[in-house]
């Protein structure tokens, strides 16, 4: 791999990849469409193979970065409002922060949630599916992607270090990948959650795991992040702003695994041609259906036109394909076909649309591959910011759909093939014509249950936290109307306090309010909670109290401050208590019916608890260290399931 300049012209700084090792072009292409050090053929080698080596970046490159790093210190030094940065994520970009570290940690966070083994033990009882493949992704796929994600990241339109890219080149070449989920991105705002696992990799995450040793067939040894970062002697990277949003807002996974396939489909698709030559020969059929005068001249569609030479070319010099076709009389060919069969004669026509579109998905994805998927993104020229969604990936997605199309088309022409030298429609020589196809359908259950029982665990762990987030609310609004009690005494005296009307109607505003509110920082939402008592107070002391002295409306905002800081204390200890088990491993339990058996399984026999505990230290030993991963308490959920442990607590709850 090396960083070269880039022909596209002075304001591209994309990472161009070249390899020793690649063959020429793995398809010839008609003139005009050879591929070039952009290509994904080039990142196929880096993804597949283990040579990686890095020649000095250009000057240029590294320019580029820092002058877009500037930007963002600029920005934050200023206190300027720049989303991904002083604002909150996607729907909650209302909010506001002036901690971009704990904002993109908290990102990395709630991002590593997707369900992986966990352990590489053996189990007392055995799944249905192979934990490991069922639930990981291939190697393959995550080395391209964070090979991509630092082509994107070196055109230094992402505010990052020159420094951080070189640390993912660094574990790339230690041959360091972090284990990454299989599902949990569609592929929305970027591949999120699994470029998130990228992140927690560099930054040594404990609860992160990497797969290190030699390579091998199958996986390798699955050990903590931080772990496999001190065996090759590479020290974590503390991420800077904007720099946990810069390495997952991208469509660098997506990418990858296009770039994987489509790499496989060119070569498929010229196995498809080999196939049909060597068909032609085994039926011993004709050369002249690909003569190019029917191709190149009469109909000279790409794709067609290439099949055509490919098979032509083939035939050179068969024995058992017939390469020269001979005029005979009426009499001689009598009872013999004229022409070849159609599915040999007309394969050009049909394989060449697949070509073209196969060609096409390579151009889209090859773009893809050589730009920047971020947002926002910084122009370090001008120092403007621009807010978009280079992240959508779209552009990938239709073209990856037309070659799984084609990809289908190939495989009917398979079938096809076969059927020419034995029945495709029976079995057994043709003893066996209806099949059940039993087994096949029984396998795609198992692979349905086992997405279900995934979609059950992220449920059951969302579903826990919100009883206990229930019960939390619960006790801080009791709490909050005694403090609502006292402070009408304080401030309006003992029979405002007292009144039968007052203290339940502002007690049932704030609590509505507090649920309307729960978006908010705590300070900022208890001053909306207790400035919603206004129409209430306002309402009593000017009807049912008209002659209440101007003294008591102009307690009201001293009383609603009163109220807003105590309510906001209250619940930050609430909060911490409910955290630290102060109200118990299960602190919903008496709010619950039945149900409360299958809540308090998770809580206590899986040992899964309240999230939240680095939020509210503001991730002081940094992440994945006071606390598992979002993903990883859902695996042990989601393996409960899997494993049988958790249907005796629901027959006996239904019992």
């Amino acid at each position: 791999m090396s960083f070269i300049g880039c022909q596209a012209g002075p304001s591209c700084r994309s990472l161009h990849l070249c390899s020793p090792r690649l063959s020429r072009d793995l398809l010839p292409w008609l003139p005009g469409h050879r591929f070039h050090s952009r290509s994904p053929h080039f990142y196929i080698n880096l993804h597949r193979r283990l040579a990686l080596s890095l020649c000095p970046p250009t000057k240029r490159s590294r320019n580029g970065s820092k002058k877009s790093r500037d930007v963002i210190n600029q920005k934050v030094e200023r206190g300027v409002s720049v989303y991904g940065i002083s604002t909150g994520f996607g729907g909650s970009a209302d909010n506001r922060t002036d901690k971009p570290i704990h904002l993109g940690l908290a990102l990395l966070q709630h991002q590593v949630s997707g369900i992986l083994p966990s352990a590489q033990e053996p189990q007392d009882i055995l799944p249905l599916l192979d934990p490991g493949s069922a639930t990981t992704m291939p190697e393959a796929w995550v080395r391209g992607a964070m090979l991509i994600r630092m082509n994107s990241l070196i055109r230094g339109h992402s505010g990052v270090r020159f420094q951080l890219i070189e640390k993912i080149h660094e574990v790339l070449r230690a041959n360091v990948i972090p284990v990454v989920p299989l599902r949990g991105s569609i592929s929305a705002s970027g591949d999120l959650s699994p470029l998130s696992y990228v992140a927690g990799l560099l930054i040594g995450n404990p609860s992160i795991r990497a797969f290190v040793g030699p390579p091998a067939f199958g996986s390798r040894k699955m050990v903590s992040s931080c772990a496999a970062l001190s065996a090759h002697k590479i020290e974590p990277i503390a991420l800077a702003s904007k720099e946990h949003l810069g390495i997952l807002n991208g469509t660098a996974f997506s990418t990858s695994v296009a770039a994987l396939a489509l790499n496989d489909a060119v070569h498929l698709t010229l196995l498809a041609q080999v196939c049909t030559a060597l068909g032609t020969e085994a039926l011993l059929g004709t050369r002249g259906s690909f003569d190019p005068f029917i191709h190149l001249v009469a109909r000279p569609h790409p794709g067609k036109v290439e099949c055509a030479r490919n098979i032509w070319n083939m035939l050179d010099g068969s024995k058992l394909a017939q390469t020269h076709e001979k005029e005979v009389s009426i009499y001689v060919d009598k009872y013999l076909l004229r022409q070849d069969r159609y599915p040999l004669r007309t394969s050009p026509q049909f394989l060449g649309p697949q070509i073209e579109d196969i060609l096409s998905a390579l151009s889209a994805v090859t773009q893809e591959c050589n730009s920047t998927t971020d947002n926002p993104l910084v122009d370090g020229d001008t120092g403007e910011i621009h807010h978009g969604g280079n992240f959508q990936a779209m552009a990938g997605s239709p073209a990856i759909a037309r070659a799984d199309e084609s990809i289908t088309e190939l495989l009917r022409v398979s079938v096809t093939e076969t059927s020419r030298h034995c029945s495709g429609r029976s079995a057994e020589l043709h003893n066996q014509a209806v099949n059940s196809l039993a087994l096949i359908s029984a396998r795609a259950t198992i692979q349905s249950l086992d997405i279900l029982t995934m979609l059950t665990a992220s449920c059951l762990y969302i579903l826990c936290q919100a009883v206990d987030i229930r019960a939390l609310q619960d006790e801080f609004g009791t709490r909050l109307c005694e403090i609502v009690h006292e402070e009408l005494h304080e401030s309006f005296g003992k029979a405002y306090a007292d009144n039968t009307t007052l203290l339940p109607d502002i007690c049932a505003i704030i609590r509505a309010s507090i649920e309307r509110t729960s978006n908010m920082d705590a300070a900022d939402q208890m001053h909306e909670v207790a400035a919603s008592s206004s129409t209430v107070l306002l309402k009593f002391f000017t009807t049912e109290y008209a002659g209440t002295s101007v003294t008591a409306l102009s307690a009201i905002p001293a009383f609603q401050l009163r109220v807003a800081e105590r309510g906001t204390t209250v619940l930050q200890l609430l909060r911490s208590a409910f955290l630290a088990g102060e109200r118990g491993a299960s602190p919903a339990s008496a709010y619950l019916g039945k149900t409360k058996a299958v809540y308090k399984f998770v809580r206590l026999m899986l040992g899964i608890k309240l999230h939240g505990v680095e939020n509210q230290s503001g991730f002081a030993n940094g992440l994945g260290v006071d606390d598992i991963t979002i993903g990883q308490n859902i695996s042990v959920i989601y393996e409960a399931i899997r494993d049988g442990k958790m249907q005796g607590v629901i027959l006996r709850m239904l019992g």
